[in-house]
Parts: C-alpha cells; structure tokens; sequence
C-alpha cells in the first residue's frame, strides 16, 4: 500500500495519475495548441503531445492571438512536429490564408514528416494564390486513406502509388502537366470517392479518370477539356456540373451507374456540344435515377429530328427529375423524353427562371410542337411534383400531358413559385383551370400548393 502522505496526494491531483491511454483520449478532443498547453499539467503529462494523433494547424486560428506573424506559424509547426515521437499520425492538416514564397518551401518537408508517420488523412488548404506558382509534389504512401488538397499546382512523380487511398477531395487545383491527371487514377486501385470542384482542366486534351474501384465521382470543372473519358467499371453515382464539355465517354462505366446528374453552367452555341448532350443520354440508358439540369434540357432543342436521337427504350429509369425553363421548347423535348422512359415511377419538375433570356424564347420555332399526346407512353408514372409553377402557358401544357397520359397516376403536386408577384386570383385561376383537364387515371389527386401551405 503507497503511504498515507502520498495516497492524499495522489487523491487530491488525480489529473497527473490518469492512464496514458486517458490522457491520450483527452487532449484527442482539443484544439492543437490546448493539446499542447496540457504539458505543463504536471510532469505526466509533459510528453503527451509526443503522441498526438491529429494535427490541425490552422493559420487563421494562430493569427487570432496578438503579435503573431508568418514566422510564429511556421515555429509552431516545427515545435509540434520535432516534440512528435514515432508514432502513426491519424489526421495532418494545414490551414493557410496567406503565404510567401519562403514559407511554401517547408510544406514539402512536412508533408513528408506527415507521410513518415503513415498519416491516415492528410488535407492541405493553402488559399493564398502565390502557392499556385509552386509545384507541390507528393510522394507514395501505403498509409494514406483520404487526401483533400485546395488551391494547390500538383505534380506527381513517375511510380506514386496510393494503394489504400479511398476518398479524394481536390478544391481549384491545378494539374502540373497532362500526365498527372493519368497517374493519379491509375496509381489508386481502391479509391471509391472523387470530388474534383472548380478545378481547370483546360491544359487537357484528353482527361481520363480510369480508377478501377471508384462509386461516386463528382467532376465541377472551371473549365472543360475536349474529351472527357471514364473508364472505371465499378461506378455508381457521377454528378457533373460545369461548362459543358465537348466529349463525354463513358465506356463501360455507364452499365454500373445507378444515379446521374448532369447540369451544365452555360449555353454556347456549338454543333458539337448539342451532339455531345444527346450522346451523354444514349450512355445513361441504364441508370435507375436521372437528373438533368435547364442548359442540359436546352441544348436538346437545338438538334434537328430530336425524336430519331433520342434513346429508344430506357427501362432501367425509375426516378426522373429535370429542371426545365418554361419554354415551348423545352415542354417538347420533355415530352420526348419521357417516351424513352417506359418504366418512369417519380417525376420531378422545377422550374427555373434564372439565366432565362430572350434568345430561348426567340428559338421557339426552332423546334415543331406536335399534338401532346401519346397514349399508354407512361403506363408506370405514379407520383409527379412539379415546384416553382407559375402557371404559364407552356407548364399547363406540360400539366395536361401528363394528367391525358399517365393512366396509373396516383399523386400530382403543384408547387407555385414563392414570387410575391404570383396574385392570389391568379392562383385561384390556374386551379380552376387544372379541375377542368382530362384525366387518363381514375386514381390521381392532384394538390395545389405554395409555401408548403394548401391553397
């Protein structure tokens, strides 16, 4: 039994005689430089944070504190990394906002202390723009599992391999040459999530994402390369939104793909893009979700003999959501459409009228409107929510399609738009208006909302 002096001593600091693995739980919750204050809790506590297993440096948070520069910052890292004993790090991250070209030169060497300690989850977020005009190289690791890089100009060396890396996040990032895209995927056998946002893939001719084990990609391009092609045979979810590119292929992926959305962040007049769009729907013939933003909807229009390009027979789509503007057009090429969806389930239309300007309505010749009516076409349609309505003539149009087609229809829901201009006698009349259509199914309420509130 310990003496009675130290037994009250050890009961009245029972801080300093908590268990290594306590300890190490502890300051696992706090913010790094807390982690590192508990040093001076007591002698036990002085190596604790030779054992940190999450290293978060974040400049802004530094610069928070008085008299802190550039130089404090880079201190502190150092300080941290040199106190590290050998053991594995779970998370480095660096938070920069501002930056000069001699402090860029030591991101390198802690990246590599990061790696030699087989981090888990690295993520760089250096936001200053000087850093862009250095290459920032990373090396292999066996270790790596998420990677997150923001704002950086990367270069890859020849053999770089990240065997375990299954999660990869890459924010305005800048492609050091052609090859770097091409060696990044090919080198990450098990990466299963891509988010590639507001990155430029302009230098590309050609860019190939050929990960084998990849689910869910995300491609937010600044700007888009000629060709874009996808190669990975196990992917189930792609979400596309950007400039639209003149190419996209995807081979053998598009027979795993479960959901895809494709919007597209402009209108070019360009042949080529109109083809690109009616080819990238023949690829998506085996999704079971499909969502299709307003540009993508448009760029339909343009095409002559829409009806023979289109795909034939998409039975695998169940659940469709397009945002459309209200357009002549646009309800045509919808109509079209949803003739190549025989097994549609759900419908979901929104309405939008940002970025809506004169010319769609100038081409509204541009496509011949045929009587809207194609009997038995949606046989399996049984819920429709079409929001932001306002009540126009071509949505009524689209209205009446669907009630005169869709024989086993259940629920329709109008959501008008939110606009104060909407009058409540104008509301009043469209609903009386929607009481007067035919109805193919003897089964279907039809509800008229706004704001989430009965009319």
């Amino acid at each position: 039994m310990l003496p009675y002096q130290e037994e009250k001593k050890r009961r009245s600091d029972m801080i300093s005689y908590f268990p290594q693995e306590i300890r190490d739980h502890i300051v696992s919750f706090l913010p790094l430089e807390d982690a590192i204050r508990t040093s001076i809790l007591s002698k036990q506590w002085r190596k604790v944070c030779s054992t940190l297993s999450n290293l978060d440096f974040n400049q802004r948070h530094f610069f928070q504190l008085e008299n802190r520069n550039l130089q404090d910052f880079k201190a502190f890292i150092y300080q941290t990394i040199n106190l590290h004993d050998e053991s594995d790090i779970e998370l480095f991250k660096l938070y920069v906002d501002q930056a000069d070209d001699e402090f860029v030169c030591h991101i390198s060497e802690w990246v590599s202390f990061a790696f030699a300690h087989h981090v888990r989850q690295l993520q760089l977020w250096v936001l200053d723009d000087e850093c862009q005009k250095f290459p920032f190289c990373l090396f292999s690791s066996d270790s790596l599992t998420s990677l997150i890089l923001v704002n950086i100009n990367l270069k890859l060396p020849k053999n770089v391999k990240f065997p375990n890396l299954r999660y990869s996040r890459f924010f305005m990032v800048e492609f050091f040459d052609d090859d770097t895209a091409d060696q990044f995927f090919s080198n990450c056998p098990v990466l299963e999530t891509f988010r590639f946002q507001t990155c430029s893939m302009r230098h590309h001719n050609i860019f190939t994402i050929s990960a084998p084990n990849l689910k869910f990609l995300m491609l937010e391009p600044m700007y888009s390369p000629p060709e874009i092609k996808i190669t990975s045979t196990n992917l189930q979810q792609i979400i596309f939104n950007g400039t639209p590119p003149p190419a996209v292929n995807l081979y053998a992926a598009s027979c795993s793909l479960y959901r895809a959305t494709f919007r597209f962040a402009s209108l070019p007049a360009t042949e080529v893009i109109d083809h690109s769009t009616r080819k990238i729907l023949l690829e998506l013939r085996t999704v079971k979700e499909l969502i299709l933003g307003p540009f993508f909807i448009e760029f339909l229009t343009r095409g002559p003999d829409l009806s023979a390009q289109l795909p034939v027979s998409c039975s695998s789509v169940e659940h469709l959501h397009l945002e459309m503007y209200p357009t002549r057009n646009q309800v045509h090429v919808i109509t079209l459409l949803l003739r190549s969806y025989p097994n549609l389930q759900t419908l979901r239309l929104s309405v939008e009228r940002e970025q809506l300007n004169a010319s769609m309505f100038d081409l509204e010749e541009h496509c011949e409107i045929q009587e809207l009516r194609d009997d038995g076409i949606l046989k399996e349609l049984k819920i429709v929510e079409f929001e932001y309505f306002e009540g126009s003539e071509s949505e009524l149009n689209l209205v009446r399609y669907l009630l005169e087609n869709a024989n086993v229809l259940e629920d329709l829901n109008i959501i008008f738009s939110k606009q104060d201009q909407i009058e409540a006698t104008h509301r009043i009349d469209i609903t009386e208006k929607m009481q007067t259509l035919t109805r193919a199914s003897p089964y279907v309420a039809v509800s008229i909302t706004k704001s989430n509130m009965d009319l």
